[in-house]
């Protein structure tokens, strides 16, 4: 079990690193004044450096907290280590966008518009928030653990055409939700 939890964080490690890379070039190709000449671009290399102290964190909880010597203890600790990253990083990215952001920030979005630091704030907020929702509502259409994939399980008796159907509407039902999260509806 720990062997899986291990690559689990490998791959959030790996993700972290690679969505690093993108803001960073981005705010570089960005050319926004505001934020190159008062060092400012560093913001997204902050965010992702607290996101990697942030799963360290949650990484420590899964391994000597709350410890998965049961295949029953996986779920909730998965569970637990999306909260706590969540939890972690929520007052870390209202800090850092309020204190080392400038107020306005130009050449972000096409046109003269000006982007201000706190809508800067809300839309990481959303994507951090989305991810944990997105996070919960796949594991309960997926987890054998949750009506879902039980009723699924079950129409599997009923022969191969009915299961196709069923799991086809339980793929398109389970995307509504993180859809919605990720428009920003919620």
């Amino acid at each position: 079990m720990f062997e899986f939890l291990k690559l689990l964080d490998f791959i959030y490690y790996y993700q972290l690193y690679s969505n690093f890379l993108f803001l960073i070039k981005k705010v570089i190709s960005a050319g926004s004044p505001e934020l190159i000449y008062s060092y400012n671009f560093l913001f997204p290399l902050l965010i992702s450096a607290s996101g990697i102290v942030a799963c360290i964190l949650t990484s420590y909880f899964a391994t000597h907290i709350m410890i998965v010597d049961d295949k029953k203890k996986v779920e909730s600790t998965l569970k637990w280590q999306i909260i706590i990253s969540t939890i972690i990083l929520t007052p870390v990215l209202i800090t850092c966008s309020l204190t080392l952001l400038p107020d306005k920030i130009s050449n972000l979005i096409p046109g003269d518009e000006k982007v201000t630091k706190i809508g800067i704030m809300i839309c990481s907020l959303s994507g951090l928030w989305s991810g944990l929702i997105i996070g919960y509502v796949t594991d309960f259409y997926t987890s054998n653990a949750h009506s879902p994939t039980i009723k699924l399980a079950n129409s599997c008796k009923s022969g191969a055409a009915i299961n196709i159907i069923d799991g086809l509407a339980l793929g398109y039902l389970s995307c509504i939700i993180p859809i919605l999260a990720l428009a920003g509806i919620f």
